[in-house]
Formats: C-alpha cells, sequence, structure tokens
C-alpha cells in the first residue's frame, strides 16, 4: 500500500468582505524517520503569519519525545517547545514532561464584533511535571502527577507600530488605559 507523508496545501475563502488565503506543507514521515515538519504561510484579517512546527516522538531513537515551534506573524512571534518522557504502554511506571511557551504578540478585544481596544502581551509559561502509575494495568491503574508551572504575563500599551502591522486605524478604537489588564505572575 502506498502512503504519502507528504502533503502539499492550497486555501482560498472569501466572504463577509474578508479574504483568507494560506499555502503550506507537511511532512509527516522527514527522512522515513517518524519525524513531522510543518511549514505554513497565511493571511486572514489582516494577519500574515509563518509557522514552522517540527515534532520528533523519539528523539535519537529514545523515549523521548520532542515539539518545537515558531509562530511568526505581524502582530507577535510565539516560540513552543517541549521535551516529554511519555508513557507509551499501560505497564510504564514513570513519565515527565517539560515545556516552554514564549510569546510577545498584539491582544485584541472586541465589542459586539467591532474591535474596541488591542494591546501588547508578553508572556513566559515554563512548565514541569513527573507522574508516577500504580496499581495492575489489566484491572485499576492510578496515575499522581507533581509538577511546577511558571506564567508571568505583561500587558502594554500598543504602540503606533502595532496598529499599522493591524492596519487600524488608532481613532477608531478606545485608548481607555483603564482597559488594560494588570500585570500577572503565578
Amino acid at each position: 500500500q502506498d502512503t504519502w507523508t507528504f502533503l502539499p496545501q492550497v486555501n482560498f475563502s472569501s466572504g463577509s468582505g474578508q479574504n483568507s488565503r494560506s499555502i503550506g506543507i507537511l511532512e509527516s514521515d522527514v527522512w522515513g524517520m517518524g519525524k513531522r515538519a510543518e511549514l505554513l504561510l497565511s493571511e486572514e484579517d489582516n494577519r500574515r503569519s509563518l509557522e514552522a512546527v517540527y515534532a520528533d516522538p523519539r528523539v535519537w531513537g529514545t523515549s523521548l519525545s520532542f515539539v518545537g515551534a515558531e509562530f511568526h506573524r505581524n502582530d507577535g512571534d510565539r516560540t513552543l517547545v517541549s521535551l516529554s518522557n511519555p508513557f507509551r504502554t499501560l505497564v510504564d511506571k514513570t513519565a515527565w514532561q517539560t515545556d516552554a511557551d514564549i510569546s510577545d504578540t498584539v491582544g485584541r478585544l472586541f465589542e459586539g464584533g467591532d474591535e474596541r481596544y488591542i494591546y501588547r502581551q508578553q508572556t513566559t509559561d515554563v512548565g514541569l511535571s513527573h507522574t508516577w502509575a500504580f496499581g495492575d494495568p489489566e484491572r485499576t491503574l492510578h496515575r499522581y502527577t507533581i509538577g511546577y508551572e511558571y506564567i508571568d504575563n505583561s500587558f502594554s500599551q500598543a504602540d503606533s507600530g502595532d496598529y499599522s502591522d493591524l492596519d487600524l486605524d488608532p481613532n477608531v478604537v478606545s485608548n481607555d488605559l483603564s482597559m488594560l489588564a494588570e500585570n500577572r505572575r503565578f
């Protein structure tokens, strides 16, 4: 049986006065090693983006799993990284995972379908967890997880470049600073 692992993608849609289009590729068996790579270029609602994802379910032939992704849009950037040793069977006794999600993006608030306010948001989210499995997999299996997650969200007023990137007139949205969220750290 012939199985295609290389999938090109081309999309275009139009409606409600807005156009959306994208072009990309997906390879789900890079070098015949079961690794996945994706690349997508798109434009939708005045947002242009370039997205790249790489996933390796067995790093260097080990039980480790890796996912890395980079999203670059005209309204901000986001980077995701995950390294784990997941449960692969019911008899596995432990698993762990570590993740990082770092972004610097423009947030948008809407009311009744109209854009009301934009702001800049920087986020750092880093976590680590370890899970233990107890019990008989053929009867009852219990899994217990302990972990730590650090989240830091910072908000600031959008600048003229942010309005330009979104093709938005600063005079048609509120500049009321009371709409800006307070910084948070967990």
